[in-house]
C-alpha cells in the first residue's frame, strides 16, 4: 500500500483529534471482502462461495462478509449474476431506499441512477423496486457504460434501461423521475487502502476541485426530478467539502429538504449534521462512505418534449418467437430499434420510447435478440434474465469444469440427445448462456467481449 499523503494525515489529526490514530491505522489494514447475493436466482446451497460466508452485512438484506477473497471471474454462479462483489458500506443504499418507499406516494417509482457504473448500486435498487417500476442506469463515460450494462444484463432484472448520457441531457427530461441516485465522481478518500491509485492522485486542492464537480453534476440534472421527489447523494470521501457542505449547497440554491434516515446505533454508522450518514472504516466493516437523502421542494414542473421514436412494432408472430420462454409475455411490449428487437414492459411503454428518442440507450427492457437470415438470434441477455422460464427452453446443465470452458467461448461437448437449434447452457440450476447445436458441432454464443480469459 502507499503511503497516506502528509496533507490528508494532518487533515484528519485536526479534524479527527481523538480517534485519528485509530482511524489512520484502519486506513493501513487490510479490507473486508464483502458480497450481495441476488435474491431473484436460486444459488444452489452447495454453490462454493456459501463456503467463504463469515456474516451477514447488518443494513442488508442479501449481503455477506467473507473470509477471503476468491477469484470470482473463474466462477460461473459470478457470471450467472447470483452475485455482486460490492463494498459493504455502499450497500446501506438499501436502508436509504427503503426510507424513499416508506415516504413515496406510492410503491411503483422512475429510478435514475445516475453514476452508475460498474452497477453495485443499480443492481441492489433492481432488487428493491416494484414490479411496476423501472430503473434507468446511465453512466457517461463509454467503457464504464458497457461495463455497467453486462452487470445489469447478468443480474436479470428486466425493469432496466441502460444509457450512456451526460447529466445536463437528463435535465432536459424535466419532471421524470420520482427518485434519483448520484454516487458522484469524489477525491476518493474512502478507498485509499482498496485502491493506491486514489492515494497517488490525491492531493490538497482535489477535494475542492471535486466539489465543484459534484455541484455541476447536480445542477445539471436537478429539473429530471420531479417536484416532491427524492435525491439521494453519496460519495466515498471523508471531507465536509463534498459532503455536508454539498448537502448544504443543494439545499439552499436547489430547492431541497435533507431527511434523516433510520439506523441502528449497533452498526456504527455516524450522523453527522445535515444530516449526512458516514461510514469509517474504524467503526465498521467496510470502507469510507457518505449518504444522504434529499427532498425536492422547487414547485415548479417542466414537461420534456422528444422527437420521433426509433423503435417500431414488431409483427405478432416474430414477437411470439422472440419472446420464447419470457413469463407473462402479455406484460411487454416487442420493439424493434435497428436491427435488434427488446421486450419493454407494457406500462412504461411511452417512457421507454421518449428515452430511447432523446437518449443513448445501450440495453433497454429484455434484449431479446436479433434476425439473421430466417433465424432467430438470442441475446445474451435473455438467458440471464429472470423473466426467463429456464425450464421452457431446451438446456443442459453442465459441470464446473465445462462451465469454465464454456465463459472462454470454447466448443464444449453436448448430450447425444440434445435438441438440435439454441440450447440454454446452465451451471448449478443457473442460464449462463446459449449454444447453437447443429448436430456435428455446437456453436459458443457467450459474448466474445465477457469471455473469461485466463
Amino acid at each position: 500500500m502507499e503511503k497516506l499523503p502528509v496533507a490528508f494525515i494532518e487533515r484528519i489529526q485536526s479534524e479527527q483529534a481523538e480517534s485519528a490514530e485509530t482511524f489512520l491505522a484502519a486506513l493501513e489494514a487490510e479490507a473486508p471482502v464483502s458480497i450481495r447475493f441476488n435474491p431473484n436466482k436460486n444459488l444452489s446451497p452447495d454453490a462454493p462461495i456459501h463456503t467463504l460466508v463469515a456474516s451477514q452485512v447488518p443494513w442488508s438484506s442479501h449481503g455477506a462478509y467473507l473470509h477471503a477473497r476468491m477469484h470470482f471471474a473463474y466462477d460461473p454462479m459470478w457470471h450467472a449474476g447470483a452475485y455482486y462483489v460490492q463494498e459493504a458500506s455502499s450497500m446501506f443504499l438499501e436502508q436509504v431506499f427503503r426510507e424513499v418507499q416508506r415516504l413515496s406516494e406510492t410503491p411503483d417509482v422512475c429510478v435514475l441512477d445516475l453514476c452508475a457504473a460498474p452497477g453495485g448500486k443499480s443492481t441492489l435498487i433492481s432488487s428493491l423496486i416494484s414490479e411496476n417500476s423501472l430503473l434507468v442506469s446511465n453512466e457517461i463515460i463509454r467503457s464504464r457504460a458497457h461495463i455497467l450494462s453486462e452487470n445489469l444484463c447478468k443480474w436479470g432484472h428486466p425493469n432496466t434501461i441502460v444509457t450512456q448520457d451526460s447529466p445536463a441531457a437528463w435535465g432536459r427530461m424535466s419532471g421524470m423521475f420520482d427518485v434519483i441516485i448520484s454516487d458522484v465522481p469524489c477525491s476518493g478518500e474512502g478507498m485509499f487502502r482498496k485502491d493506491d491509485v486514489a492515494i497517488r492522485e490525491w492531493n490538497p486542492g482535489l477535494p475542492q476541485f471535486c466539489a465543484l464537480r459534484q455541484e455541476q453534476i447536480v445542477r445539471d440534472a436537478w429539473a429530471a426530478l420531479k417536484p416532491g421527489g427524492f435525491w439521494i447523494y453519496s460519495t466515498c470521501t471523508f471531507n465536509r467539502l463534498e459532503n455536508e457542505d454539498m448537502l448544504h449547497w443543494i439545499c439552499t440554491h436547489l430547492g431541497a429538504r435533507s431527511l434523516p434516515i433510520p439506523f441502528e446505533s449497533a452498526w456504527g454508522v455516524e450522523e453527522t449534521d445535515g444530516p449526512m450518514y458516514r461510514f469509517y472504516p474504524h467503526k465498521v466493516r467496510g470502507e469510507g462512505f457518505s449518504i444522504a437523502l434529499l427532498q425536492k421542494t422547487h414547485d415548479r414542473q417542466d414537461t420534456w418534449s422528444y422527437s420521433k421514436s426509433k423503435q417500431s412494432r414488431v409483427p405478432l408472430d416474430l414477437s411470439q418467437r422472440f419472446m420464447e420462454g419470457i413469463m407473462h409475455p402479455d406484460r411487454y411490449r416487442v420493439w424493434q430499434t435497428g436491427l435488434t428487437y427488446s421486450a419493454i414492459p407494457s406500462m412504461h411503454k411511452e417512457l421507454s420510447q421518449r428515452i430511447q428518442s432523446d437518449m443513448h440507450v445501450l440495453k433497454m427492457g429484455i434484449p431479446l435478440g436479433a434476425i439473421k437470415g430466417k433465424d432467430v438470434l438470442p441475446d445474451p441477455a435473455k438467458a440471464l434474465s429472470t423473466a426467463l422460464e429456464v425450464s421452457a427452453v431446451p438446456s443442459v446443465d453442465v459441470p464446473l469444469d465445462v462451465a469454465r470452458d464454456y465463459l472462454r467461448r470454447n466448443a464444449i461437448p453436448l448430450p447425444e440427445d440434445t435438441p438440435k437449434g439454441w440450447v440454454l447452457i446452465k451451471h448449478g440450476g443457473l442460464a449462463l448462456g446459449w449454444m447453437k447445436n447443429i448436430g456435428h458441432r455446437a456453436n459458443n454464443a457467450w459474448p466474445a467481449e465477457w469471455r473469461l480469459r485466463t
